[in-house]
């Protein structure tokens, strides 16, 4: 998983690269902070915390929803 975020970070870079014309040695922090895009692992952990919400506060009656409730209660187990 990890190679393949690493790709994506390379291609946003790339995309960034254009937007801005700035040179290759430019950082990417500096980058990304002028196209005002948050860097990829980041963008990567946001979108994951907004599914994981999504999912978390879904009615007990919707399918998604039971499952993700037995899903908790079977990890409480493992951390006791």
């Amino acid at each position: 998983m990890k190679g393949f975020i690493a790709r994506l970070a390379k291609i946003q870079r790339q995309a960034s690269l254009h937007i801005t014309g700035a040179l290759r040695s430019a950082p990417t922090g500096a980058i990304d902070a002028c196209v005002d895009i948050l860097p990829f692992p980041l963008l990567i952990e946001r979108i994951v915390f907004q599914a994981t919400s999504w999912l978390v506060t879904l009615p007990q009656l919707q399918p998604l929803g039971m499952l993700i409730i037995t899903d908790h209660l079977h990890m409480k187990c493992y951390m006791l």
